[in-house]
């Protein structure tokens, strides 16, 4: 999965951020980090990532709001949600709402790893249909 596949990190804490960043970089994802909703927004005005990975819940952002804004603004980019507080209601309302994955914290890096690679999969194998059907 060798690619220049973006990746951003989206999670206030910055240990977090650090460690999710660097278990991606190794793995050929371009990485870029940012520590709330307003960050990520201009991040993604600039750059059109691949992937986010959100963390629910994060201060100051209403990271199934942010999910929502994110799959209708851009429909191509793949989301995981990383969360400290895991429930089944939110993890349903999560994969309606466009959600790749729900991943409970804390994250093995072979799991994060793991939906990492199938989301950017899943994004690609949908942009191939899409041009085959057109």
């Amino acid at each position: 999965m060798c690619k220049n596949i973006s990746c951003l990190v989206v999670d206030a804490d910055e240990m977090t951020r650090h460690r999710h960043s660097g278990m991606l970089a190794g793995e050929c994802f371009r990485v870029r980090s940012v520590c709330n909703g307003v960050d990520a927004l201009l991040e993604m005005e600039k750059v059109a990532y691949d992937l986010v990975l959100l963390n629910l819940p994060n201060p100051g952002l209403d990271a199934l709001a942010w999910l929502c804004a994110i799959k209708q603004r851009w429909p191509d980019c793949e989301v995981v949600i990383v969360t400290d507080h895991p429930s089944i209601e939110t993890a349903t309302v999560a994969i309606r709402l466009g959600a790749y994955d729900y991943l409970p914290k804390p994250v093995r890096p072979e799991r994060l790893l793991q939906a990492a690679q199938e989301a950017v999969a899943h994004k690609q194998w949908a942009l191939r249909c899409e041009r085959i059907a057109a």
